[in-house]
């Protein structure tokens, strides 16, 4: 048992490890986003393949609440429980559905949040 107990602790000693050298690559990565999206929306460029990954441009939504709304009070009482059951992704993908032209954003969405449309760097492995 003491076996297990040894094990358990050396685990939690590489888990930790692991957890600060991930956190210093992330914080590299959102560093390097910046300037990255930049430098391919700057030229043009919509994706780019490096050392077997594709690098591209992707925009996200994103909904920000607004200041002194209860965005529960105001959707239950547009009858939109299932929004507020959902959570964000049922959210956002309304708001991205308005986006491309699909349906109209529901005006208790609006009256709620703003939505916002941000260039994120996404990365994937080449395809051959």
């Amino acid at each position: 048992m003491l076996t297990d107990v040894k094990e358990f602790v050396a685990l939690t000693i590489v888990k930790r490890e692991a957890k600060a050298v991930l956190r210093e690559v992330q914080e590299s990565l959102d560093r390097l986003e910046v300037t990255v999206l930049d430098w391919l929306l700057q030229q043009g460029v919509d994706k780019l393949t490096v050392d077997g990954m594709t690098v591209f441009p992707r925009n996200d939504i994103y909904l920000e609440r607004k200041e002194g709304v209860d965005p529960v009070a105001v959707l239950v009482a547009a009858g939109m429980m299932d929004c507020v059951m959902a959570g964000s992704q049922r959210l956002k993908a309304l708001a991205r559905e308005a986006r491309d032209g699909e349906v109209a954003l529901p005006p208790a969405i609006a009256e709620c949040y703003v939505v916002v449309e941000r260039a994120r760097l996404s990365a994937r492995r080449a395809t051959e």
